[in-house]
């Protein structure tokens, strides 16, 4: 693109108006942090040309004398375009190059409130750590796999709706370094929950989501959150049928469970298998479904409570130290 040098399309000094609205523009360009990459004509797909709203942007910087705008600063011209569930999936893999930012601007702020479909987006992506907190997720349905491997990922997401999640199994599966408040979401007591903080490390944060109606499945949920031990006994788990692995090898989990109803669990193989920490009383805990729970308290080392008042318990293979003889009675 060559600029034109008619006087015409030059500002006029002597003009105070002219003067006035060249400073107030200049001003709010001047700014941009000195160490922001100015993009170069070179650097402009097609598109940029082709929007009114971009090509806008563009003169009026170069009307404030100031060179090509910057990639990160381009909002302040530019309304980006949305994203859907068919874009969403290409600019996530190319979300840091540079026809993304032009397109959608800078992800951090990207406009995502008709896309529905969000999982595994940035699964296995190992260095991936932007801020996302300022997404409309409102509409999100599927956030399964989300994360799952983002060992870096580490940014705030307290300020996401989740009210229409109906999967978040996994979501956080592997991310290591994850340990974000998310008390705040909503809707996330209604999802499938599975896995959802499998292998999460760091994760020790307040989950007082009340009901997790109509949940039928925890299984794995802690299994391997190392560091989790937050209370949850407020949780209505009258809807669960499995908790299978639900605490394996949460080491630090000790947080009462007592006034949990488990009359519709079936099946709790390797709930606290390993939970090296967990010693509360479960004896309120009433079984009028169980049907397996192999390894249920195996090798968990410091549990001794007893549990004869559990209907079901003939199922219970390493059983509790207190409740061995109770085990071997109903065998």
């Amino acid at each position: 693109m060559e600029h034109t040098t008619d006087e015409d399309d030059h500002d006029d000094p002597d003009d105070p108006e002219q003067s006035s609205s060249s400073s107030s523009s200049r001003s709010s360009w001047l700014s941009v942090e000195e160490n922001t990459h100015a993009i170069e004509p070179t650097d402009m797909p097609p598109l940029f040309l082709e929007r009114k709203d971009m090509l806008t942007a563009a003169c009026a910087c170069y009307r404030a004398g100031l060179p090509w705008v910057c990639v990160k600063h381009v909002c302040a011209y530019v309304q980006y375009a949305a994203l859907t569930d068919r874009t969403f999936v290409d600019a996530v893999s190319n979300w840091s190059a540079t026809w993304v930012r032009w397109q959608f601007g800078h992800i951090s702020h990207w406009d995502v409130r008709v896309v529905t479909h969000f999982a595994s987006m940035f699964c296995q992506h190992e260095t991936f750590n932007e801020p996302l907190n300022d997404w409309d997720v409102g509409r999100g349905q599927c956030f399964d796999d989300m994360f799952y491997g983002a060992t870096a990922f580490n940014q705030p997401l307290d300020r996401w709706n989740m009210s229409s999640a109906i999967r978040v199994d996994y979501m956080f599966g592997y991310a290591t370094s994850f340990n974000q408040p998310l008390w705040t979401w909503t809707g996330t007591h209604r999802a499938i929950v599975d896995g959802m903080f499998y292998e999460a490390h760091a994760f020790n944060q307040p989950l007082q989501w009340g009901a997790l109606s109509p949940v039928n499945s925890t299984d794995n949920m802690f299994n391997c959150a190392r560091a989790f031990n937050q209370p949850i006994h407020t949780w209505d788990m009258s809807s669960v049928v499995t908790t299978r692995m639900m605490f394996n090898e949460a080491h630090a989990f000790n947080q009462p469970l007592g006034p949990w109803n488990m009359r519709s669990v079936c099946k709790t193989d390797g709930m606290f298998q390993r939970a090296t920490a967990f010693n509360q009383p479960l004896n309120e805990w009433r079984f009028e479904a169980l049907t397996s729970a192999e390894d249920m308290f195996a090798d968990a080392t410091s549990f001794d409570h007893p549990v004869d008042q559990w209907i079901g318990f003939r199922c219970v293979s390493h059983a509790p130290k207190r409740a061995t003889s109770t085990y071997e009675r109903l065998r």
